[in-house]
């Protein structure tokens, strides 16, 4: 009942968004610096992290079986300013006893964004977890944009065929916070050909803010929509905007029974 809920209540604040899909499978592993390149980082490299919640998403009411977390990958993003920043992502599982010889295992995805400074110990800039039965991190990324924007850009994905939802995240001078779109998306949508609907999409382009958003009409199947928006972006005022856009359709054939 509770792991229902659980989903019921994911699928509510994420179906709207999901008009993106650039998944890549998921992979335990991935390369590791050497051990004097991560040295800032030696001991979050070596065991999980402290500064994840007990059992992170993996909250249920239930006695606990065993626990264990993993070092999945560690990554360099890139510099910014005067700073280094490296991915590390963890993978969690919870076995939980749910009565009457049935148990569950929650399997989680963490990711978290580290700052290492020229000078100074290493921070916790950014932290992210989904419970991956439901929902996962495909992928992060930290691009400079065209107009010298930081953008941080997570890729969450269901399991399943529901797609892909980017979650971008802008420098604010303090601090990561979500990239908000501004009024000029909305008049945008408002002029799709009649049957035309958004479809699941690769993720926006930030180097050189562009994206390719595909549409879906009433004839496509899911896998194959005939459709797309070519934008050009702008970051204004710590939002993502729209600059210029073109809406490609197929021309539609004329039915000579008519």
């Amino acid at each position: 009942m509770l792991k229902n809920l659980v989903a019921l209540t994911i699928a509510l604040i994420f179906l709207p968004a999901y008009t993106q899909d650039d998944s890549q499978p998921w992979e335990n592993g991935g390369t590791f610096f050497s051990e004097t390149e991560l040295k800032p980082v030696d001991e979050l490299t070596k065991q999980c992290p402290q500064f994840r919640n007990p059992k992170g998403v993996c909250v249920y009411n239930y006695p606990v079986l065993d626990e264990t977390c993993t070092i999945a990958e560690t990554r360099e993003l890139g510099v910014f300013g005067m700073s280094q920043y490296l991915l590390l992502r963890t993978q969690q599982a919870v076995t939980f006893d749910e009565g009457d010889g049935n148990t569950y295992t929650c399997k989680a995805d963490e990711a978290a964004l580290i700052e290492m400074p020229g000078k100074g110990q290493a921070r916790l800039a950014w932290h992210s977890a989904t419970e991956r039965e439901y929902l996962f991190i495909s992928d992060v990324k930290l691009f400079h944009s065209a107009s010298g924007e930081e953008v941080l850009a997570v890729l969450y994905c269901l399991n399943g065929t529901g797609g892909c939802v980017q979650g971008p995240l802008i420098w604010s001078g303090k601090k990561w916070e979500k990239l908000e779109h501004d009024g000029r998306w909305d008049p945008v949508y408002e002029k799709l050909p009649e049957g035309y609907r958004r479809h699941k999409s690769p993720p926006i382009d930030f180097s050189h803010l562009t994206w390719e958003e595909h549409l879906a009409g009433p004839e496509d199947p899911n896998c194959c929509p005939s459709g797309k928006i070519d934008f050009e972006l702008a970051i204004r005022n710590k939002k993502l905007s729209v600059k210029s856009y073109k809406i490609i359709v197929p021309m539609q054939e004329k039915d000579s029974s008519r």
